[in-house]
């Protein structure tokens, strides 16, 4: 499992692939992040990999909820690479890191997408810009904030993919 996580990991960090190949790569890692794990922490090792609090530590997201790290770094790469999926996803190109974004919306529940987090220090200020004291409140999520993040990267590409969300996810209300 480490070599087809690692195999996936480092494609995203080559320019060299083609879009489909890339969102594929994307969604399997997303899926990968998830195996056994809680919706709740699903979430979190996701917003560490793909949206790392700035200037701080790694697996900040975890280690503010109080967990000790992710399933997949402690059961899968941490023991048989030295690596985590956070250190990883730093190296992808923007087009991978991008992918791989685009992987999560596919690959994460709508429990995961919806869930809400108690950001970092560093995260609020950034992805809160223009919203109600209400919305801050609530916390940090994947859908709605993470998509926040992405748009200002990739504003057209990141754009064109949302259009597709309604028919990957169905959120409630939050």
């Amino acid at each position: 499992m480490a070599c087809l996580v690692l195999s996936l990991t480092r494609s995203l960090q080559q320019p060299a692939l083609s879009r489909e190949a890339a969102i594929a790569a994307g969604v399997t890692l997303a899926a990968a992040a998830g195996a056994g794990a809680a919706a709740h922490t699903h979430t979190l090792v996701l917003a560490d990999a793909f949206f790392p609090a700035p200037g701080a530590d790694a697996n900040a997201w975890l280690t503010r909820a109080g967990l000790p790290a992710a399933p997949i770094d402690a059961l899968i790469l941490g023991p048989t690479s030295g690596t985590t999926l956070a250190a990883e996803a730093a190296r992808f190109t923007p087009f991978g890191r991008l992918s791989a974004i685009r992987g999560l919306l596919t690959a994460a529940s709508p429990a995961a997408l919806s869930a809400r987090l108690n950001p970092p220090p560093g995260v609020a200020s950034e992805s809160y810009e223009g919203t109600s004291e209400e919305e801050r409140e609530e916390g940090w999520g994947l859908l709605l904030d993470g998509r926040a993040w992405a748009l200002q990267l990739f504003p057209f590409p990141f754009s064109a993919q949302l259009k597709h969300l309604p028919d990957l996810v169905q959120v409630g209300p939050l």
